[in-house]
């Protein structure tokens, strides 16, 4: 793959990202609710960084993990930002707003620079092998966050059984879809490889 191929698809990794963590916010809003409740899933963030692996990254397991570092990071900047318009922070003016929005999501910015590499490597991991290891294993992750929402359901008690349900159905659908792309793309090589 040419430089400038893979430089389009870093950005256009970047770009969707920062759209995502924009339309996240946006929905979310204050945070009340179920969609509040879905708000602060984080297994959808692990798979905006395997998806950006899986196409920047292609075949380089490197470009992958900064892909999904790139992604989850300007994921997460456009959230914020947006959140510093729609969440009610108090009568500042607007910088202040943004500070304490970024502030307050300081600990998910330190787990990203850990997860985002990780998740976008998987992402690679999958589109250079076609292994269901990393789809199922993101698909668990997704049903286990559900699970300790369940357990330790002190935020958002009334909506833990409908969020989490949500959770477990996105992952089943996750790993459904996910198992029949990669067994498309199975053939599909395998095809290739014999003509």
């Amino acid at each position: 793959m040419a430089w400038n191929r893979q430089t389009e698809r870093v950005i256009t990794v970047g770009v969707c990202a920062a759209v995502i963590g924009v339309a996240d916010s946006l929905i979310k809003g204050n945070g009340f609710g179920l969609l509040g409740a879905l708000g602060q899933t984080a297994a959808p963030w692990l798979m905006l960084a395997f998806l950006a692996g899986a196409f920047a990254g292609e075949r380089r397991l490197t470009l992958g993990a900064f892909a999904g570092l790139e992604a989850t990071l300007l994921g997460l900047v456009g959230f914020y930002f947006v959140n510093s318009f729609v969440v009610d922070l108090g009568s500042h003016a607007w910088p202040t707003d943004l500070g304490l929005a970024v502030t307050g999501g300081k600990w998910v910015f330190a787990l990203s620079v850990l997860s985002g590499p990780i998740f976008g490597a998987f992402g690679t991991w999958w589109r250079r092998q076609l292994s269901m290891v990393p789809v199922i294993i993101l698909g668990l992750l997704f049903v286990g966050e559900a699970l300790v929402r369940v357990i330790e359901a002190h935020i958002f008690v009334q909506y833990v059984d409908q969020a989490s349900t949500i959770e477990v159905l996105s992952a089943l659908a996750w790993m459904v879809l996910a198992v029949e792309i990669t067994k498309a793309l199975r053939r599909e090589e395998y095809s290739a490889n014999v003509r």
